[in-house]
């Protein structure tokens, strides 16, 4: 990432895009979770999607964060 006096913003903007990317595929995840558990045969597919689910939030929420911290780092001289 550009560091010093004029940040580049398009290097913040492709980490918010990776994040809410990563938030998109939880979403995902969770809606064929949701459709798994609505027939009882697929209790453990559904049960393995929300796994799924979860892992993939730990990295949105990661992805996030570092969007966050570049965006923080711009504004120090």
């Amino acid at each position: 990432m550009t560091k010093g006096m004029f940040p580049n913003p398009a290097d913040w903007m492709r980490l918010l895009v990776d994040a809410q990317q990563a938030q998109i595929d939880v979403t995902k995840t969770m809606v064929d979770a949701g459709a798994a558990m609505l027939d009882p045969s697929k209790a453990d597919e559904a049960a393995r999607k929300l796994e799924e689910a979860g892992k993939q939030a730990l990295d949105a929420a990661e992805a996030l964060a570092r969007a966050q911290i570049e965006w923080l780092s711009f504004w120090r001289c």
